[in-house]
């Protein structure tokens, strides 16, 4: 399984990132996204909009894991897009825990992760492929639309 994720505190843009990088407007199990060398159509992806720490349906590592994998088996899709808060909300890890147990429990490939958070980011995120750092020539924050446009030439996206 290959991911990317938007890591970010809250309000900075996360879900409104997934959204405009991927079109998927809520949890979407095999939705169509177009990376790199892909046909047009783009490939089976999983597509998760709200951070697992977050919402309705929390999941801690293990059952997010579990989760995607069962909609992997449904759908055959092999890839995953989510937000993920870069802080803990209560007994919900922060990210570089969710992260390193996607890469060295579950075996997942990190493909990108971009900040979106205005402080210091966890020194463990900072050792995974792809990291980008969405910035403004104005130096003011950016739209959701204007960081899925740096991602989708960093990350080549379509």
């Amino acid at each position: 399984m290959e991911f990317w994720a938007i890591v970010g505190d809250g309000n900075t843009r996360k879900t409104a990132t997934v959204r405009a990088l991927t079109g998927a407007g809520r949890v979407e199990a095999g939705w169509s996204v177009r990376i790199g060398s892909d046909p047009p159509q783009g490939d089976k992806t999983i597509v998760y909009v709200k951070s697992p720490q977050e919402g309705v349906t929390k999941h801690l590592p293990a059952q997010l894991v579990a989760e995607v994998l069962a909609f992997r088996s449904a759908t055959g899709a092999d890839r995953l897009v989510l937000p993920i808060r870069h802080d803990a909300i209560g007994s919900y890890p922060d990210a570089s825990i969710y992260i390193d147990h996607f890469v060295h429990v579950a075996g997942w490939l990190c493909k990108g992760i971009a900040i979106t958070a205005t402080r210091a980011v966890s020194p463990l995120l900072t050792l995974h492929a792809g990291l980008a750092f969405p910035v403004s020539s104005s130096g003011g924050p950016l739209a959701a639309n204007e960081i899925a446009s740096q991602l989708r030439t960093q990350w080549l996206f379509h």
